[in-house]
C-alpha cells in the first residue's frame, strides 16, 4: 500500500519506530485474473502468501474459500476444484485491530444488495459485508492495538504466487538432526489428494548423503514417512564464524508424478556447563 502511494502522510519524525511515506489502516483489496493449464488444474493448487499483516480472506470466482490470521508465517490457501481457464482471484488484507460490525456505520442499499455474495461473519464474528458500510477511509481506520503506526504495514509482502503440485506431494519435511550418532532422522508428511495407493518412491540428499526408499500409500489423505541420513562422520556444526548451512532434499515420485520440497538448517548442540 505505501509503495503504491496510499493513506495518510505522517505528520514530524517518529524516533521510536519505522518512518513512512505513507500510512494505511484498515481494509485494504485486491483482484487479479490467473488462467490454469489443463495440467495444472489436474494437479493441487493453493495460494502462497508470504507475509501479511495479519488478516487475509480469499474469494475465488465469487465463492468464499477462507479466512488466515497470523504475522509469523505465510498465509497458504488450498484452492480445490478449479477447472482449467479462468479465474478471478480477490484478496482482502487487514492490519487493524479487531472490530465488530455494530461499531460501523448502518448497513446502506448497496449491501441490501449485495451481501448474499459474503458469509454473514467470519470467525471473530465481523460481518464480511462490512466494506459495503463504510462510506469513507477514514470511518474504517482502526488504531493497531499491539504494535503503533510507526510499525503498522499493510498489504502484501514478498512472493504472491500460486503453488502447483502432483496430486500425491510433500506437505511438510521436519528434520531431527543428531550429532553424537551422525545422523538425521527425517520425517516427510505426504499429502494424497487423489487417493492414491501402490508403491511410492522417497528419495532425500543433503551433500554426500543420500538415501532412497520405496513405500506403500495407503490411499489417505495424509501420511507421514520416516527416513534417516548417515554423514559418516563429516557432520559439521554451526558457529558465529563458521556458520555450516545444510541444505536437505526430499523427492517423492508416485503414480506418474514427482514432489520435490528444500530445507535448509544449520547443526548446532546446547548443554549447561558449571552449573550451580
Amino acid at each position: 500500500m505505501e509503495g503504491n502511494g496510499f493513506g495518510d502522510v505522517p505528520t514530524g519524525v517518529n524516533l521510536h519506530d519505522l518512518n513512512h511515506s505513507f500510512h494505511y489502516r484498515g481494509w485494504a483489496w485486491y483482484r487479479t485474473d490467473f488462467i490454469l493449464t489443463p495440467e495444472q488444474a489436474g494437479g493441487c493448487v493453493s495460494l502462497f502468501l508470504e507475509h501479511i499483516q495479519w488478516d487475509s480472506h480469499v474469494w475465488i470466482d465469487g465463492a468464499y474459500i477462507g479466512h488466515r490470521v497470523s504475522l509469523s508465517v505465510p498465509h497458504v490457501y488450498p484452492l480445490q476444484g478449479l477447472e482449467a481457464g479462468k479465474h478471478v482471484l480477490v484478496i482482502l488484507v487487514d492490519n487493524s485491530n479487531r472490530k465488530t460490525d455494530a461499531q460501523l456505520p448502518e448497513p446502506n442499499e448497496a449491501s441490501e444488495q449485495t451481501s448474499e455474495t459474503f458469509p454473514d461473519v467470519d470467525d471473530f464474528g465481523r460481518a464480511m459485508d462490512l466494506h459495503l458500510r463504510c462510506v469513507s477511509n477514514g470511518d474504517r481506520r482502526i488504531p493497531c492495538g499491539i504494535h503503533g503506526d510507526g510499525y503498522s504495514m499493510n498489504g502484501i509482502t514478498g512472493e504472491i504466487k500460486l503453488c502447483v503440485h502432483p496430486k500425491v506431494h510433500i506437505k511438510h519435511m521436519d528434520i531431527y538432526p543428531d550429532i553424537h550418532t551422525q545422523t538425521a532422522a527425517v520425517r516427510i508428511t505426504v499429502g494424497n489428494d487423489g487417493g492414491c495407493t501402490g508403491e511410492c518412491k522417497l528419495s532425500v540428499s543433503c551433500g554426500d548423503a543420500a538415501v532412497s526408499e520405496r513405500t506403500a500409500l495407503t490411499g489417505e489423505r495424509e501420511q507421514t514417512l520416516a527416513i534417516t541420513l548417515d554423514f559418516h562422520g563429516g557432520m559439521r556444526l554451526w558457529d558465529e564464524f563458521t556458520p555450516n548451512l545444510y541444505t536437505f532434499t526430499a523427492d517423492c515420485t508416485c503414480c506418474g508424478g514427482t514432489d520435490s520440497m528444500t530445507v535448509r538448517l544449520y547443526e548446532e548442540d546446547f548443554k549447561k556447563e558449571n552449573e550451580r
